[in-house]
């Protein structure tokens, strides 16, 4: 009798709990989209996010349809959602940075072996022609290393190795190019 009274109860608690629509999870719901969306979640937790403005969107449809009962349900699972995504954002993100800092990192060593490079082909007296391209390679890319560094610091962790991509090739043929100017001016010697 006892247990008969309380499935009753939660049975009427249960109907006029959802005899109307859950705007209180609704807002809840859009509010940890929104703090999901501002944490970079369309970015990083990509398909995630989609998965909680879906469900949002078939919460919204199931008020539409006075399912009030399959409205909550979407709603706390949007919310749910929502708060998975600004996790796994989180956690992407802090990859993401590291991934671009040590990309950086690398793309400025080899800059500078450029670079000394370069200061030692000037130091053997090559002409100005001879040392233009890797003179030209070394400035567009310390523009690009610029470029990656603005990137960082505006937490774009993403386009960080895209900015970077084909600096390394782009130096060494400069190398080579100014290494076969070099040697096609330099006399042989005669033993």
């Amino acid at each position: 009798m006892f247990l008969r009274l309380v499935a009753v109860t939660v049975a009427a608690l249960s109907v006029i709990a959802c005899s109307e629509p859950p705007h209180k999870e609704m807002h809840q719901a859009q509010g940890a989209i929104e703090a999901a969306r501002a944490a970079g979640a369309e970015t990083y937790a990509a398909d995630i996010f989609r998965e909680a403005e879906t469900a949002l969107q078939a919460s919204e449809t199931a008020v539409d349809q006075r399912d009030y009962r399959l409205a909550l349900g979407y709603a706390l699972d949007a919310r749910e959602r929502a708060h998975e995504a600004a996790r796994a954002t989180a956690n992407q993100k802090a990859e993401a940075r590291g991934d671009a800092e040590r990309a950086l990192i690398s793309a400025e060593t080899i800059v500078a072996a450029a670079e000394k490079r370069l200061d030692a082909t000037q130091a053997t007296r090559a002409r100005a022609a001879d040392i233009a391209p890797l003179r030209r390679a070394v400035a567009e890319a310390n523009e690009t290393l610029q470029k990656a560094r603005t990137a960082v610091q505006e937490e774009n962790f993403l386009e960080v190795p895209v900015i970077l991509e084909g600096i390394e090739a782009r130096l060494a043929e400069a190398t080579e190019e100014v290494e076969r100017r070099v040697a096609l001016r330099t006399p042989r010697r005669r033993r």
